[in-house]
């Protein structure tokens, strides 16, 4: 405390703890002084030493400006009387400097398990911009001036700085987390509060990406989305540009509604004649900056994510894509109907694909719009065939930029595939094309000959962290390659994934051929995770619509997930000419029985409905056998799983010539088979229904 008696002109002496520390010095000198020893906790006297009596009150200045209460306002807690003879001033040692009252705004109906962002306060109230006042949170982070640094230990700030604070929100329903911000001596309390419980009829199967740059379209697809809907990535709210659509070619199928019952998440009856389709709802990250993770709808019951995992339990914890994230990058368009080739934005688009190709790098995504006749496919010679698109292992993305060639929202371009072999090419050069995605394209009449009319790997060319995703095959190719993407390659596949893709095959098949299949994915080398999950075969008659199948021992196939899929054979079809598989897994060729089990190491068929085939899912030889292709390791299971079999004329599921397998709470319609077990065979089978798909 300073206790000071001012009587105007004359010269005073100053008192640290009732020690003089100086005499006969002027007012202001007084005043600095006593100030600085106050600020640093001490207390202070400052005695005039002459009798002077003041008439004119604006003589009683200190460091050039006159001394009342609201010159100081963190110093003087009392003013004595401004008598013009006397006046005393008492000053108080402030302690730490207090800013001005500040207000953080709770937020409720937030997402659970999700990054909450406060609303942004400024420090206002201090004497001095030089001054700094104590900061610190008791939960999460924070951040001064939108520097992008997150502070989670105490620091300080200044007048004018400004503040955010942040922290995850709860991981359960219905629950708050109260985050306290500390500035000074002032404090406020940031809450957020999650959303309720699903109302359980919703649920996000994918996405069209999981990683886009800023001002990229996002595709989400699931089933009975609110309309309106409310979308996140990062927790921060995206722009809808298309509420909740049904999506043309996929649909509700038996399995599916079994997952719904399962987890609790909706409500669903089985009705083959008034089938439900997916949703769609499309979005534009303009809300967003590079490093966000997490897409997430708010209310949602039920997310699959892209390995076949499903996130939410019987109680909902999460609603969130946890793998959806935000790069740096670029955004291209094209129209092929445009008078003018542009410069490739939304507004100018490019109007060849060569264009597009060109421009393209890591990172990228080219969006094409639908055109009014198919597009043209002769754009790149790949291996002996033109093709719309060129992706060489040199053209690969990167994992924390990777490239997208996507579908314009709500867009279905389309390409005449009747010769060649495929309209996306891929050329590895003996490596792998790596970090792409391909969405929403659609090849019609595919009568050409040729193995893989969507996307082609040739020249010893794997896939590593592709995505295809929503495709559509119309027609059937003439060759024992199959129709789709072919995960072929001398390098091998890595985590390569087939989602929501779809193929009509009704009366476009070829029967003289008899080995056409749909979705292939072949040996040549190691494929490290394949995932075929929540697509669909609209019937056809010959081969096999999802088939993997090695070609020379010392191939493998690792983790291995076939989930949520519609596979529909054709056994009604007079012209089929040989049985119809539905999901098969198979040896090598021309070493059946133990030797060729050592193809599948790892192998789960989940939430699939298999139906018209002669055989649903099929198991052929798989998995190691100790002292066999393995040197005696125990090969993990192969788990066959919540599948529906209906209209099957033979088996629904079958395995023959295993080794290890699970097969349980399936729903089969014709008959469960198991032959050829080899010797010390670890077989489970349990909880199977025999019954019709309305048992789901």
């Amino acid at each position: 405390m300073i206790s000071f008696t001012a009587k105007g002109q004359g010269y005073y002496r100053v008192l640290v703890d009732n020690v003089e520390i100086s005499k006969h010095v002027t007012e202001r000198e007084a005043l600095e002084s006593a100030v600085n020893h106050v600020n640093n906790g001490l207390d202070v006297r400052v005695i005039h030493d002459y009798e002077v009596q003041v008439k004119d009150p604006s003589r009683r200045d200190f460091l050039g400006v006159a001394l009342t209460c609201s010159t100081y306002p963190m110093l003087l807690s009392a003013c004595g009387s401004e008598d013009d003879a006397m006046s005393t001033i008492t000053f108080v040692n402030p302690g730490i400097p207090t800013p001005d009252p500040f207000t953080l705004i709770d937020q409720i109906n937030v997402g659970v398990g999700s990054q909450i962002e406060s609303n942004s306060i400024t420090v206002t109230g201090l004497y001095s911009a030089t001054v700094t006042v104590p900061i610190s949170v008791d939960i999460g982070q924070y951040e001064i001036n939108n520097n992008g640094i997150w502070h989670t230990e105490p620091g300080t700030v200044k007048l004018n700085d400004t503040v955010i604070v942040r922290h995850q929100s709860s991981p359960s329903n219905s629950t708050s987390i109260p985050q306290t911000l500390t500035i000074g001596t002032q404090q406020d309390t940031f809450t957020s509060t999650t959303i309720s419980a699903a109302t359980g009829n919703t649920a996000i199967f994918f996405t069209s990406l999981l990683s886009a740059p800023p001002n990229s379209y996002v595709t989400i697809f699931g089933y009975n989305f609110s309309n309106p809907a409310t979308v996140r990535v990062g927790g921060k709210i995206q722009t809808v540009i298309n509420q909740a659509y049904d999506d043309p070619y996929l649909t509700m199928h038996p399995a599916l509604i079994k997952l719904g019952h399962d987890y609790n998440a909706y409500d669903l009856t089985w009705n083959p004649s008034a089938q439900v389709p997916y949703q769609r709802i499309d979005i534009l990250l303009d809300n967003v900056v590079s490093g966000d993770t997490g897409l997430q709808i708010d209310g949602v019951a039920l997310v699959t994510d892209e390995t076949g995992s499903i996130l939410n339990s019987l109680i909902r914890e999460s609603d969130t894509v946890t793998s959806f994230k935000v790069h740096t990058g670029n955004t291209w368009f094209v129209d092929e109907d445009a008078i003018s080739n542009g410069s490739g934005t939304e507004a100018n688009p490019f109007n060849t694909l060569v264009s597009a190709n060109a421009a393209i790098s890591n990172g990228d995504v080219v969006y094409i719009k639908e055109t009014i006749n198919p597009m043209n496919l002769s754009n790149f010679n790949v291996n002996g065939d033109q093709v719309a698109w060129s992706w060489a292992s040199a053209e690969s993305g990167t994992a924390s930029q990777p490239n997208a060639l996507c579908a314009y929202p709500n867009h279905y371009p389309k390409w005449d595939r009747t010769t060649g072999a495929g309209i996306i090419g891929m050329n590895g050069g003996g490596a792998q094309v790596s970090y792409m995605t391909i969405f929403g394209l659609e090849v019609i009449d595919a009568t050409g000959t040729g193995s893989g009319q969507m996307a082609q790997t040739s020249n010893a060319c794997g896939q590593n962290e592709c995505r295809h995703v929503a495709c559509r095959c119309v027609g059937f190719g003439n060759f024992s390659g199959g129709t789709w993407s072919n995960f072929a390659g001398g390098p091998g596949s890595n985590n390569s994934r087939v989602l929501g893709c779809s193929s009509d095959l009704t009366g476009k098949a070829q029967p003289e051929q008899g080995m056409c299949h749909v979705w292939y994915a072949v040996g040549n080398g190691v494929l490290n995770g394949c995932f075929f999950l929540h697509c669909r075969n609209e019937r056809h008659n010959v081969g096999r619509v999802i088939q993997a199948y090695g070609h020379n021992l010392g191939e493998e196939l690792h983790n291995f997930h076939v989930s949520f899929c519609n596979i529909e054979g054709a056994k009604d079809q007079v012209s089929q000419q040989q049985p119809v598989g539905g999901i098969m897994i198979s040896h090598t060729d021309g070493v059946a029985g133990q030797n060729g089990g050592s193809w599948v190491k790892d192998a789960h068929m989940e939430y699939n409905t298999v139906s018209g085939c002669s055989t649903g899912i099929r198991i052929w030889g798989t998995n190691a056998v100790p002292g066999v292709g393995e040197g005696g390791v125990l090969a993990p299971d192969v788990i066959v799983t919540n599948n529906v079999g209906y209209d099957c004329s033979t088996q629904d599921i079958w395995a023959d010539e295993y080794y290890r397998i699970i097969v349980s709470n399936n729903i089969y319609e014709t008959a469960l088979q198991f032959d050829f077990a080899i010797d010390g065979t670890f077989t489970t089978s349990i909880n199977n229904t025999n019954g019709p798909p309305t048992s789901a």
